[in-house]
């Protein structure tokens, strides 16, 4: 199964700007320097990246809690992507996440087992070689 987005940039680097279309979500965005690097309000790759990791996590978490049978189930997961604008060219060098899930009947011991698979074995966190990603956070509600 493949999945497909496009961008297009105009212009240079700095006073230009590009146009994101993910045709499946029916969304189109923009993206410009100012808002990678400054303090812009489009969109940025990181943020798309920080979607990406998150909405991946809290998929494949959810399917672990899936096969342990538990139903009831909701998991959230922020993802913080770290640009170093500063190494040349800039890297990302780290993406933290911090999840917080509600399953009924999991013990804590469980859950953090279920995270740290997850951390390892979600799809788009295997994509980052070279950028540390770890689960600051790993919350079980109770209620």
């Amino acid at each position: 199964m493949s999945h497909h987005a496009s961008a297009v940039w105009k212009g240079t680097l700095k006073a230009g700007a590009g146009n994101l279309t993910l045709p499946k979500a029916n969304i189109q965005t923009s993206y410009d320097f100012q808002s990678r690097f400054e303090t812009g309000t489009t969109t940025t790759p990181e943020e798309l990246l920080a979607g990406a990791i998150s909405s991946c996590f809290s998929m494949y978490l959810s399917a672990l809690f899936s096969n342990e049978n538990l139903e009831n189930t909701q998991v959230k997961t922020v993802a913080k992507v770290s640009l170093d604008a500063s190494q040349k060219p800039p890297k990302i060098t780290a993406i933290d996440l911090a999840v917080e899930a509600h399953a009924p009947t999991l013990s804590n011991d469980r859950f953090n087992e279920l995270v740290q698979q997850t951390e390892s074995e979600c799809p788009v966190a295997n994509l980052f070689t070279g950028a540390t990603v770890t689960t600051s956070s790993a919350i079980l509600t109770a209620v």
